[in-house]
């Protein structure tokens, strides 16, 4: 790596350990403080991230050891899958459910305030990719992610600079160790047989990916469909108010009507009354001359 390259990278570390709302006022600053034209160029295209990505970068540099659990329980399923012990990997789904939940549960707690269910679900499928890909735990721990992850995704394309994963990617004997289970010579040997696990794993992990996403969409189609139906509500509410006020100006109106008509009726009879006191007093004039 050169010093440049150094340079880069320990700016990013800084600059992905501040608040989403600060990111752009101290990317623009960290940029600021560097001598080399190029350097400054580079951090100052490093990209801001999405509120999930924000949430899962926060939530791993503040808590130690946030990916114990669900990296145990990865590397003991990946020794299941390579070894092909179906009995293992039946007893494991229900260790990675609850490592799962239990670290969403506590980025959402580290997060400290209300997040919308997608933003929930987005976290939840990055940390089930880590759960399938060493990759991807080492793409999350990094504290740099610009965009979530879902299992079947490229863990290099989610942060701000490339991630050395090797550290993270156990050998095989070590995930076969974390297993417990030993793959028979017949097993280990033949390339059909880890041909044809290694599809299989493909396809389960796509098709979980696809799960994760399709849940996504409908959290996001639920929150619509609340959002619609809170609006509809209002706009009944404001239609009951309206007709109530309706109901008020036709009573008022009503009201109003019969005291004009009184209001009438009264003039007629004022004037009826003037035109025969004008008569009286005419009369009574003729005859006093």
């Amino acid at each position: 790596m050169t010093a440049a390259d150094e340079a880069v990278r320990r700016a990013a570390d800084d600059l992905y350990a501040v608040a989403p709302a600060d990111f752009v006022a101290a990317r623009k600053r960290i940029a600021a403080h560097q001598e080399d034209r190029a350097i400054r160029a580079r951090i100052a295209a490093l990209p801001k991230p999405v509120v999930a990505a924000s949430l899962i970068n926060a939530f791993v540099r503040s808590t130690p050891g946030a990916l114990d659990g669900v990296n145990d329980v990865g590397a003991r399923l990946r020794g299941a899958e390579e070894s092909g012990d179906a009995v293992s990997l039946r007893a494991l789904a229900s260790a990675r459910r609850t490592a799962i939940a239990n670290v969403v549960r506590a980025a959402m707690e580290n997060a400290g305030s209300d997040v919308p269910g997608s933003t929930r679900d987005a976290v939840q499928a990055s940390f089930q990719a880590v759960v399938l890909s060493p990759a991807a735990a080492a793409a999350i721990a990094s504290g740099m992610l610009i965009k979530p992850l879902a299992p079947g995704d490229d863990p290099g394309a989610v942060t701000a600079l490339p991630v050395d994963a090797s550290a993270a990617d156990p050998t095989h004997a070590q995930a076969v160790s974390a297993s417990g289970t030993k793959p028979s010579a017949a097993k280990a040997d033949s390339p059909a047989s880890r041909h044809a696990r290694a599809t299989a794993i493909a396809a389960v992990h796509k098709a979980e990916g696809e799960v994760v996403k399709a849940q996504s969409r409908l959290a996001d189609a639920e929150d619509a469909v609340s959002g619609v139906r809170a609006e509809r509500d209002q706009v009944r509410q404001r239609l009951s108010d309206l007709r109530d006020e309706i109901s008020d100006l036709e009573e008022r109106e009503s009201e109003l009507g019969a005291e004009l008509s009184q209001a009438q009726r009264s003039r007629r009879n004022a004037a009826g009354a003037e035109r025969a006191a004008r008569t009286r007093a005419s009369a009574l004039r003729r005859k006093a001359t």
